[in-house]
């Protein structure tokens, strides 16, 4: 009756332990001193409109930069992933 649920257990078990995680890329700071004088130009986006492409969401913050998710899963043993970017279009081709 539950001769899967070991295999479902070990895969669960495997994915989170290599493929969850949170990696940071650069800080708010650290973008303001490469670019100086940038981020006092922006304007937030009053508009919540998302653009999506297959399982990709993009969500327009100001001018330069992007929220994009990229939302997966694997239904039968339950695991999902969300893949988020915060993404300075004017640079980054992500």
């Amino acid at each position: 009756m539950f001769g899967d649920a070991l295999i479902v257990l070990g895969t669960l078990n495997y994915q989170c332990a290599n493929n969850a995680g949170f990696t940071h890329y650069q800080t708010l700071d650290e973008w303001k001193r490469k670019i100086p004088g940038v981020f006092e130009t922006l304007i937030p986006t009053t508009c919540t409109n998302s653009t999506e492409e297959g399982n990709i969401t993009r969500y327009r913050l100001n001018q330069r930069f992007v929220w994009k998710i990229n939302a997966s899963c694997w239904p039968v043993i339950g695991i999902n992933k969300r893949v988020e970017h915060i993404i300075d279009v004017e640079i980054s081709t992500i």
